[in-house]
């Protein structure tokens, strides 16, 4: 009877041990799991902080770099210019083909502007002045070459109708406004520029900026 009680405590014990430590096994595991969650969560963000604050590095990297080829792209430069052929849709004997142009032009970076002089030999062999100011405006960009479009527009002076030997309008009004549109290819620092005047031709000007 003795022996019969003794087992039944015995196994008694051993259920309560056993019912006793489930729940501190679950409990374990379960605090295990959550603390490797953690640590999983928390290499995670660590790497999603890493991985922002390398991205935010590159583009600001990425920006500055591109600033500095705008920067570089738009510098404001000078172009001295000259002409090196001029043709006239009206093939007279008495027009002159050699304007001798020189001309000077400040382009600005902001906005594309431009401001210029130019001094040349008018279709009447009279010396003649274009005082300018216009845009310049960009097509294409091929390698080292660009193609660009540029407009101008400002007063000549310089024509003269000699007392009436000449009848066209600019020789009697002398000086008088003027809008010029022109294109050009640049390479590198040289441009070659075809610029229209009015009806009359156009003017093929060869120029290097610097």
């Amino acid at each position: 009877m003795i022996r019969s009680n003794f087992r039944i405590l015995v196994i008694l014990c051993v259920v309560a041990v056993s019912v006793y430590s489930v729940p501190i096994i679950a409990k374990e595991n379960i605090e295990t799991t959550t603390k490797g969650n953690v640590k999983k969560v928390g290499k995670e963000e660590n790497i999603k902080a890493t991985e922002k604050i390398t991205e935010k590095g590159s583009n600001k990297i990425i920006k500055r770099s591109n600033e500095g080829k705008n920067r570089t792209k738009d510098k404001s430069f000078f172009f001295l210019q000259t002409s090196s052929m001029t043709y006239h849709w009206n093939q007279n004997p008495d027009r002159n083909n050699d304007q001798g142009l020189l001309g000077l032009e400040y382009h600005s970076s902001s906005k594309k502007r431009l401001y210029g002089v130019a001094h040349f030999q008018n279709s009447y062999f009279q010396p003649t002045w274009y005082l300018y100011t216009g845009r310049s405006y960009d097509f294409k960009e091929i390698s080292n070459f660009k193609l660009y479009g540029k407009v101008t527009y400002g007063i000549i002076s310089g024509y003269d109708d000699e007392n009436g030997k000449y009848s066209a309008y600019m020789n009697r009004l002398g000086t008088f406004p003027a809008v010029l549109p022109s294109f050009g290819m640049e390479y590198k620092d040289y441009a070659l520029e075809v610029s229209l005047f009015g009806i009359a031709g156009y003017i093929v000007n060869f120029g290097v900026k610097f």
